[in-house]
């Protein structure tokens, strides 16, 4: 999706577009390592205390849009975050940034899974080729991601042929897995290794976009920040 370039050549671009990666704050079932994925536990008093803080991380940021996962946990992620950012804001959720589907395994533990089974899950041994029982695969999560990757593009008119909006902010709330999984495909490393990628509860992150100089060039990406924390 994106191609390296020289720091010569990003110090020609025009000034980048900011994607702020946030992740929601902590579950009842995070703290007990439950497996969540689509299912829809609150945030505790401790995940509102990090989304303050995210909130508290923007105060006086214009921000032109958050993109939030539709599950409550990321909901009340961006609304908290949305109270310091001046002036109103629009809270665009999707399905797109959904965690992983877990099937079976939603609310259980990794030890209540093994209790259950005469030898490991394939998901554990290979979790980009296996699947969870019932729920997505890996490669699934990759094109959700793309797909809301390609909607938030055209939203802040990225396409071809379009104007790109300088100095502009965006904000998405997302999960663990969909955004170790964009930052892999901005930063052109394989899906495979999106475990590389550490981001925890109440995270904050950011990759900075600069669009290519002719039309039909690629997007240059930089990793401006990485799981900063509460």
């Amino acid at each position: 999706m994106v191609d390296d370039v020289s720091l010569e050549e990003l110090r020609m671009l025009r000034r980048p577009l900011r994607l702020w990666l946030a992740r929601h704050g902590v579950t009842r079932w995070s703290v007990e390592k439950r497996y969540c994925g689509w299912s829809d536990p609150p945030l505790v008093s401790e995940g509102e205390e990090q989304a303050r803080w995210l909130a508290q991380r923007f105060k006086g940021q214009a921000i032109a849009k958050i993109y939030s996962s539709d599950t409550r946990r990321a909901v009340q992620t961006a609304e908290i975050i949305s109270q310091g950012v001046p002036g109103s804001v629009t809270i665009e959720q999707a399905l797109e940034w959904r965690e992983m589907h877990f099937g079976t395994w939603e609310g259980l533990t990794y030890e209540e899974i093994m209790a259950n089974t005469s030898e490991q899950p394939g998901f554990f041994r290979d979790p980009v080729g296996e699947a969870p029982p019932g729920g997505e695969s890996f490669e699934q999560l990759v094109m959700r991601v793309r797909k809301g990757l390609r909607k938030i593009f055209m939203d802040v008119n990225v396409g071809a042929g379009g104007q790109w909006e300088e100095q502009a902010h965006y904000v998405l709330v997302s999960h663990g897995g969909p955004l170790r999984v964009l930052l892999c495909l901005l930063l052109a490393s394989p899906v495979g290794r999106q475990w590389q990628f550490r981001l925890d509860p109440g995270s904050l992150s950011a990759i900075d976009l600069f669009p290519g100089q002719r039309e039909g060039e690629p997007l240059a990406a930089i990793l401006a920040l990485l799981n900063e924390q509460r």
